[in-house]
């Protein structure tokens, strides 16, 4: 997986504040399909981070890892 598209998306997950960002406009950003950002959400998930799906309007951050 491309470690800069991760990290972007990270980085958009913690600057939304815990409101949805909608996979299909960061997919569409960077030519990903949604599957693709669904499973970097899922890397996420395994390195700690608390992520919710919200239908229609995309992945919200919960919480994160303590580093």
């Amino acid at each position: 997986m491309n470690t800069n598209v991760k990290n972007e998306l990270l980085n958009r997950l913690f600057e939304a504040k815990g409101e949805p960002v909608s996979g299909q406009e960061f997919a569409d950003e960077y030519g990903l399909s949604r599957t693709a950002i669904w499973k970097y959400i899922k890397e996420f998930e395994e390195e700690g981070y608390e992520i919710t799906s919200i239908r229609k309007k995309g992945y919200a951050l919960i919480s994160s890892p303590d580093r």
